[in-house]
């Protein structure tokens, strides 16, 4: 017989009400699914649209054409990355869980040096290429994080919950199939697909001891196709109480 002490079994219960108090959302760009994420502890990786282009052309800091983006979520800013011409802004999910959504903005900086400057007449006459030391270009590019864009989209990165039949209502890992028949249901742009029985492993817990037991269950995908883009998820939903 193992025995727990005080502090053990408060840790352990709070270890349980920390994983039941679990929550994933979806991440979406333009609408469509591009992430699946804990509320509290996951970063969203919104990928800006084609059409917004970033680059950065860096020769001194009187020479430069740079375009970059950011995003505000919960009054912060979430920059790409300037220096690389990134596309990708990463922001918690918790910072625009239950808002309408991020707006995002662009900024285009540029210019060019006078024609009779020291700089200008060295790049044309003597077609001269200067080697730009890394940190004057990371320090010139954390400069502009002060400057204010021009809004793209007032919502183009959105946090929602996912949609009732499209998250697992199982814990753990398909161990087998069992062949039955399956079939698929389609409406408008959501298919679910009910594929063959599997074997999953489920871990129950009560009066602060867990087993694991592993029961079969019949896992429901659901595709959404947006825009050309398909994301899956995958519902399992146990035929037998794996208590008994």
């Amino acid at each position: 017989m193992v025995r727990l002490s005080i502090s053990s079994l408060a840790i352990f219960t709070s270890l349980l009400t920390a994983k039941a108090a679990a929550k994933d959302v979806l991440c979406l760009v333009n609408d469509v699914p591009v992430a699946t994420v804990d509320l509290d502890t996951g970063v969203c990786p919104f990928t800006l649209p084609a059409e917004l282009v970033a680059f950065f052309d860096y020769t001194s800091s009187e020479d430069y054409n740079i375009q970059f983006y950011y995003a505000i979520a919960n009054s912060a800013r979430y920059f790409t990355d300037i220096v690389n011409a990134g596309t990708e802004i990463d922001i918690p999910a918790n910072q625009i869980y239950g808002t309408d959504g991020a707006p995002v903005y662009q900024v285009h900086v540029e210019n060019t040096p006078a024609s009779n400057s020291t700089a200008a007449i060295r790049k044309r006459m003597l077609n001269q290429v200067e080697v730009i030391k890394r940190d004057e270009a990371s320090d010139f590019a954390e400069s502009l994080k002060s400057v204010d864009g021009t809004l793209v989209n007032s919502a183009l990165f959105k946090v929602v919950d996912i949609p009732s039949g499209s998250s697992s209502i199982a814990s753990g890992t398909p161990t087998g199939t069992i062949p039955v028949s399956s079939g698929v249901n389609t409406v408008g742009d959501v298919t679910e697909t009910l594929e063959s029985t599997k074997i999953i492993t489920v871990t129950h817990c009560s009066d602060n001891k867990c087993s694991a037991a592993t029961v079969p269950a019949t896992p429901t995908v659901t595709t959404y196709t947006v825009d050309g883009t398909v994301t899956s998820y995958t519902t399992y939903c146990p035929l037998t109480d794996a208590a008994d």
